[in-house]
């Protein structure tokens, strides 16, 4: 039955994600509305002192605030764990497939990355890149980004750009430029990877219920 791929594990998990965000972000917001009633003068001077076991956290005041008010590493601790899902997800149909005789058993899952996978997968289960909103280029994207961020690059390099030349596919970076990691950015990467599952997850109710 379709509803194997309709209930899998993977749409639970990416909807805790998405609450636990925005629970911790209505939390950030109130939390920081609470501090500027706090009565005492020249409070972003003052020092925020957590002590954990044997790990202490200190902040002065007024950093403590920008922090609240910043979204952006949040989002991208969702957006990197909502790719280990996508991933997951991925594998697993790449393993029904497989079995259904719809790719080859020796075929490499993961061999030429995220722009070669994702299109085999697609095909294998009967869809192609028209019917994914960001198109091949824009998995691509979503792959290099979620690289820079593991690995702490602020900009796209030499290697960045060659993995669309290589491919064959015109680049949408260039060296120098930056990764993006807001969270409304990061959030839209998000968004891509659900689009795509859900298109995939279509063509796997279809050729492997």
């Amino acid at each position: 039955m379709s509803n194997d791929w309709e209930s899998h594990s993977l749409w639970t998990e990416w909807g805790k994600l998405t609450a636990y965000y925005n629970a911790l972000d209505v939390a950030c917001d109130w939390y920081s509305a609470i501090w500027s009633l706090v009565p005492i003068e020249r409070i972003d001077d003052t020092t925020v002192l957590k002590v954990r076991g044997v790990s202490e956290f200190k902040k002065r005041t007024g950093d403590f605030r920008v922090l609240l008010n910043s979204r952006d590493p949040l989002a991208q601790m969702v957006f990197l764990s909502s790719y280990t899902l996508f991933e997951d997800y991925c594998n697993d149909a790449f393993v029904a497939l497989a079995a259904a005789g719809k790719t080859p058993q020796q075929d490499e899952y993961l061999g030429g990355g995220i722009e070669c996978w994702s299109e085999k997968l697609l095909h294998a289960a009967g869809r192609d890149w028209t019917a994914v909103q960001c198109g091949r280029s824009g998995m691509l994207e979503v792959g290099l980004i979620r690289n820079a961020l593991v690995h702490g690059s602020s900009t796209f390099s030499n290697n960045d750009v060659a993995r669309f030349t290589s491919r064959g596919i015109p680049a949408s970076i260039y060296v120098g430029q930056r990764v993006p990691s807001s969270a409304v950015e990061v959030f839209e990467l998000r968004h891509r990877l659900n689009y795509y599952l859900t298109i995939l997850q279509q063509g796997l109710c279809k050729t492997v219920p």
